[in-house]
């Protein structure tokens, strides 16, 4: 079931003029929706991945960070800057000039009860007196920073900043016995987002699940105006200084997870406008939630229309490949395309980072694609192997000289 199907879906869609219509079910055909619990067990797996009872990982949710601030603000007293304190920055804390919180509310409740699972291997938000070495235990040398998105990369790399501004943690980073392991764990990030991030002058491990498409990565090349009109023709809140048409910092991400839809998706799927009701209001998802499982996964038919292949997009052709087959052409074709680099391929496909990058690999082992990423021969080979697997049927003649029509029985 496509979210677009759905009847919240479709009476939303209602709001929207003739031929408008078409391009916002396009916009919401190409979402990445995550069920919560899908997103849930990602994110545990992967934080028991980093943290052991050996090397425990100290556990903070990703907020933000005015400029200038250190991640430790208080100090001790004397001539030396030298952070203390147990405890450090609150995991929760309410939207600007509201009482709401945003999606760190989920990440603390998370966070909060994989500590409470294993307090030897994850320390909640601790501050710098308790990662330093105890008598109970050695130091902590593993940080971890977790959210849901990375959009443009800003917020982490100025938790990143604040990191590098405390005196007390240049001191342990400049030296290797003290030194800091950082992971920055996000179900998702943009292509743009993740460069921002690992070019930071820390260096940290990124560990996300998927590429979150953008419009401008899934619309480049095939025409934006359609939908840079439409965004801006329905933005309920045209002229805000921060949140443009297609979002926060224009970022145009298509992405929504059981637990709400990020502000830096297109207002026109969440901002309210009285006579056309958001699709996420206050960009809530939980309306959605049930079906994201029905959703997710990659529609193979309409992804191959899309990346040129009108002829393995035959659903009757699909039929004979198994679902890892039915992957491998897809990302073959979007290689054939002229894509480059697992986040371009991920995003054009709608599989997750670890199954491109796997199948990458594979088709590097046996020829169908060089050390560049480029198709070769042989991967090309494959692909029209692939097309001919259903026979074409000779069409019907059309006029009536070209058959012939026995007018009585002969013996």
């Amino acid at each position: 079931m496509k979210l677009s199907d759905s009847e919240r879906a479709a009476a939303w869609l209602s709001h929207f003029r003739l031929g408008d219509d078409l391009v916002v079910r396009d916009l919401l055909n190409n979402f990445q929706v995550i069920s919560t619990s899908n997103f849930r067990t990602w994110i545990n797996q992967t934080l028991e991945s980093i943290g052991t009872r050996e090397a425990p990982v100290a556990l903070y949710s990703e907020r933000e960070f005015p400029r200038g601030q250190r991640f430790f603000p208080q100090m001790a007293p004397g001539p030396t800057f030298r952070s203390i304190g147990r405890n450090g920055p609150a995991l929760v804390r309410p939207t600007r000039g509201s009482v709401h919180v945003g999606s760190e509310g989920i990440v603390a409740q998370l966070l909060t009860e994989l500590v409470r699972r294993d307090k030897k291997s994850f320390l909640l938000t601790p501050g710098p007196d308790r990662l330093r070495p105890l008598k109970t235990r050695p130091a902590v040398h593993k940080i971890a920073i977790v959210t849901d998105l990375i959009g443009s990369g800003a917020r982490i790399s100025k938790m990143l900043d604040a990191l590098w501004r405390t005196e007390t943690f240049r001191s342990w980073q400049s030296h290797l016995r003290s030194r800091v392991q950082i992971h920055i764990v996000a179900y998702a990030s943009t292509i743009s987002g993740e460069k921002a991030v690992r070019s930071h002058r820390l260096k940290p491990e990124l560990h996300f699940a998927v590429v979150a498409p953008t419009i401008r990565d899934l619309y480049h090349g095939r025409g934006m105006g359609p939908v840079e009109g439409v965004c801006k023709y329905y933005n309920p809140i045209k002229g805000d200084p921060i949140i443009g048409d297609f979002g926060y910092e224009n970022i145009g991400t298509l992405i929504a997870f059981g637990h709400g839809c990020p502000n830096t998706t297109p207002p026109i799927f969440w901002a309210d406008k009285g006579s056309r009701p958001p699709l996420f209001p206050n960009r809530s998802a939980v309306s959605f939630d049930s079906i994201f499982h029905l959703h997710e996964g990659v529609a193979f038919s309409s992804t191959l229309l899309s990346l040129g292949q009108p002829t393995l997009s035959n659903p009757e052709l699909l039929a004979h490949f198994g679902e890892q087959a039915s992957q491998a052409l897809l990302v073959l074709a979007a290689i054939a395309r002229g894509l480059r680099g697992v986040p371009k391929l991920s995003v054009r496909t709608g599989l997750n980072v670890v199954a491109t990058e796997n199948l990458i690999k594979i088709f590097q082992t046996v020829g169908w694609c060089d050390s560049d990423g480029a198709l070769t021969e042989a991967g090309l080979v494959e692909l029209k192997a692939a097309r001919s697997v259903l026979k074409p049927r000779p069409p019907l003649p059309g006029d009536r000289v070209s058959v012939y029509f026995p007018r009585s029985l002969r013996g």
